[in-house]
């Protein structure tokens, strides 16, 4: 029996001495003969980001050491740097065992611990058509390490909406951070000042003739609007004519205005009237635009100053209240065209009949069509965009046949590339957007001709907006 216990304990006595020679002091083994070569993270810590004055943690950090035996062990007896209080300049921390050293890297930040509003910006006030305008807006923030800073508008940390609401009292202005702050800038919004008319009236008042518009708005201020004139014609004119607007306080308006300025284009014009936010483009954009109920009346005609005036609603006014100048006494408007018309167009050719420009247009309809149901002009591309709707045109029908043909010679003068529209009267007709009056054909292009001195080259093209249009030299 203490035969056998002597050997045990030799046995254990060589185990130890056996294990201390392979380095049993480190997980995996290692550092038995060789020398230390170098170490590396072989797991990285759990954490990497850091605010301002907080300690690098090693938790989940795992450490190996190399050695020139190739053998390796997991040490746990290593040093780092910075140890202390991490700053906005500590990029990386380093990690040193014994006489090698590894890095990992962090990011230090510093985060925002209060943000207010210093400035509020320029305008406070608003009504629900307009959008949130930071301009003048400071925001004051100071951060984790007591420094300060201030965020103008531009300052991409900045977030906001620009959409406002009737009834919103402040806009939520966003700073992008570790933690995300914000901050309440107090606005006020009231209703729409976008007017909603009632009704639009042309007579004489003090011997002057007037356009008087009523309607609705939460508006309170002429600068918030305005109003002009265009006539309907090759050039389109605008006129701004003075004009004065009152509020009742309840939400009603009565805007009147002098329109004897349209007398300068001359007798037999159309002219419609343009009323809105002064935001907007103004004519053509149609935020300005005055659309009343269809069974709205006309005002009677009136004569002023030795002129006549015939309010009239209709395609010419772009179904706008409008005003024909020194239309004659017996003057009856036209009666409307069939906005419901089909129509399809066949073939477009410009050739000359008796040496004069013409262009054919011809297709099919219903059985019943008549010209009025129908509209034509030609618009030049460039420029002024002029549109000619008072060319000489005529329109003949067979049936569900139908021939369109006009003398061109009006436009001949100018040259470029000019391009046809033909429609229903109830389109828009030539203009950015109105495609009512397109012509799209897959014909090929009429042959150049001359006539009445002047040469004409058919084409379709991306000049003509792929329809078929002429190039006049």
């Amino acid at each position: 029996m203490k035969k056998f216990f002597s050997t045990i304990c030799a046995t254990v006595l060589m185990a130890l001495a056996s294990g201390a020679m392979i380095g049993c002091d480190g997980a995996g083994g290692g550092g038995g003969g060789g020398e230390l070569d170098s170490i590396k993270l072989t797991v990285k810590p759990t954490k990497t980001n850091y605010e301002v004055g907080e300690t690098f943690s090693t938790d989940g950090m795992e450490v190996t050491a190399y050695y020139t035996d190739k053998t390796s062990k997991v040490v746990t007896d290593y040093t780092f740097e910075p140890s202390g209080a991490l700053t906005l300049n500590d990029k990386k921390v380093t990690i040193t065992y014994k006489t090698e050293s590894a890095s990992v890297s962090i990011k230090v930040f510093n985060p925002i611990k209060e943000a207010t509003l210093k400035n509020p910006p320029t305008k406070t006030a608003y009504s629900e058509d307009d959008e949130f305008d930071p301009a003048g807006m400071v925001i004051h923030v100071v951060y984790k390490d007591n420094s300060e800073a201030e965020h103008l508008p531009d300052n991409s940390a900045l977030q906001y909406s620009r959409a406002l609401t009737a009834g919103q009292t402040s806009v939520v202005v966003k700073i992008s951070d570790i933690v995300e702050r914000t901050v309440s800038v107090p606005i006020t919004v009231g209703g729409s000042l976008q007017p909603k008319y009632k009704d639009v009236e042309y007579k004489e008042v003090n011997g002057v003739p007037t356009i008087i518009i009523t309607g609705t708005t939460s508006g309170t201020q002429k600068s918030d609007f305005q109003f002009n004139m265009q006539v309907n014609n090759s050039s389109w004119q605008v006129i701004k004519p003075e004009w004065n607007i009152e509020f009742d306080g309840q939400g009603n308006f009565t805007m009147t205005a002098d329109i004897s300025g349209i007398n300068a284009q001359g007798a037999n014009q159309t002219w419609f009237p343009h009323f809105g936010l002064s935001k907007y483009a103004g004519a053509g954009d149609p935020d300005t635009d005055i659309n009343l109920e269809p069974d709205n009346p006309d005002s009677p005609a009136f004569t002023c100053g030795g002129h006549r005036y015939t309010p009239v609603t209709n395609d010419k006014t772009f179904n706008m209240p409008g005003v024909i100048f020194d239309a004659p006494e017996d003057y009856v408007p036209p009666e409307p065209g069939n906005p419901n018309l089909q129509y399809e167009v066949a073939k477009v050719e410009y050739k000359a009949v008796e040496d004069k420009p013409t262009i054919i247009i011809t297709g099919t309809t219903e059985a019943g069509a008549a010209k009025k149901d129908f509209q034509f002009n030609m618009q030049i591309n460039g420029g002024d965009w002029a549109v000619y709707d008072s060319l000489p045109w005529e329109i003949s029908f067979n049936g569900t046949n139908f021939e369109m043909t006009c003398d061109l010679s009006n436009i001949a003068g100018r040259a470029g590339t000019w391009f046809p529209h033909f429609g229903l009267s109830t389109g828009q007709g030539a203009g950015e957007g109105n495609v009512d009056c397109d012509i799209h054909v897959t014909t090929p292009d009429s042959p150049a001709f001359t006539a009445g001195g002047h040469t004409f080259t058919p084409t379709t093209n991306a000049d003509t907006f792929d329809m078929p249009g002429v190039v006049i030299a």
